[in-house]
């Protein structure tokens, strides 16, 4: 009787038995049920990264059901073990009460802190070729960096907000890092912060639905310029989306996660690949002006949108990125 006159009284200030939080079994169940379902998502199907907007939304509701774990529990479900550990996918909590050190957990245990930036000091910038993803060396010490302090790869910035699983993929199968590296998760995570707080109010802005006065202006626009001056005087008003979808459609032509019979014509197998035929130098010439022209395409959507870019190079400055950067020997 008491304890139902206290909860009816404490209901009248808004207040409930935090035991009301637990259903379907418990909070702590339905929270690793949720982080089963993303992974299944992210390995068994392409959902996530053909509609990216999708992993924030399952990131918003990681971080509502690990507040209310925490309601019921005082303590946050990474000492649980019976939950298992937050999908690297879903990247950091942005939780405010969540302690910042805990999101290191996203790691795994072979993993360390700002292990992509351990061989920072050993790679030297002025000995490297700039090639699509990273500026590199091959010789008796190979060695990558993925962009520059404050600078990013066009290519990657755009991967890391709009097809993070294509980027990772072409990333390791054209490095010496394995894709299940932990350097990956710590490189990921260390940028996304930054990249979407640089990149998301234009994203935003640039969503929205176009005026008419623009839309016709849009139309008026490409009717008088002609296609070989296209790249360079892309409309500030272009939609963010719009772009990066024609980007991200070239790239799966010219640099195709998994080279197969499907995508001969532009990436031409290895047993052809140095064979000197009108062909294949015809073939090879196509796909790198199609990268080429796609790059200058993305660079000047940025410069135009107010983005401090390096066109030489193809770099757009996003404050806090950080590079990842490896060193090795040639057998590896």
């Amino acid at each position: 009787m008491i304890k139902s006159l206290i909860h009816q009284g404490a209901r009248q200030f808004g207040y409930m038995p935090v035991e009301k939080l637990n259903y379907a079994r418990n909070i702590a169940k339905r929270l690793d049920e949720h982080r089963e379902l993303v992974e299944a998502i992210a390995s068994k199907t392409t959902l996530l990264s053909q509609c990216e907007w999708h992993i924030g939304h399952l990131a918003t509701q990681d971080d509502f059901l690990m507040r209310l774990y925490y309601q019921v529990h005082s303590k946050w479900p990474e000492e649980d073990p019976f939950v298992r550990q937050r999908p690297p996918i879903l990247g950091p909590s942005t939780l405010p009460e969540y302690p910042s050190e805990l999101n290191t957990h996203l790691l795994n245990r072979e993993g360390k802190k700002n292990s992509h930036l351990a061989q920072e000091a050993e790679f030297d910038y002025g000995e490297a070729k700039q090639g699509h993803f990273y500026f590199y060396y091959i010789g008796d010490v190979n060695g990558f960096a993925i962009g520059k302090r404050d600078w990013v790869p066009v290519s990657v910035l755009i991967g890391l907000v709009s097809g993070r699983q294509w980027l990772l993929q072409k990333l390791s199968d054209g490095t010496w890092i394995d894709r299940e590296s932990p350097l990956w998760v710590d490189w990921v995570n260390a940028n996304l912060d930054a990249v979407m707080r640089t990149v998301t109010p234009s994203r935003e802005r640039f969503s929205r639905n176009i005026p008419d006065e623009l839309r016709l202006a849009e139309e008026n626009y490409y009717a008088d310029v002609q296609d070989v001056d296209v790249e360079e005087r892309v409309m500030a008003h272009t939609r963010f989306d719009t772009m990066t979808h024609e980007y991200l459609r070239v790239m799966a032509i010219t640099c195709p996660v998994k080279a197969t019979t499907a995508f001969a014509l532009a990436v031409p197998p290895e047993i052809y690949r140095y064979q000197q035929t009108a062909t294949s130098k015809a073939l090879n010439k196509a796909t790198g002006e199609a990268i080429v022209s796609v790059n200058k395409m993305a660079v000047a959507w940025f410069k135009h949108n107010g983005f401090e870019v390096d066109e030489e190079q193809q770099l757009v400055k996003v404050p806090d990125y950080q590079p990842l950067f490896f060193i090795g020997c040639q057998d590896l």
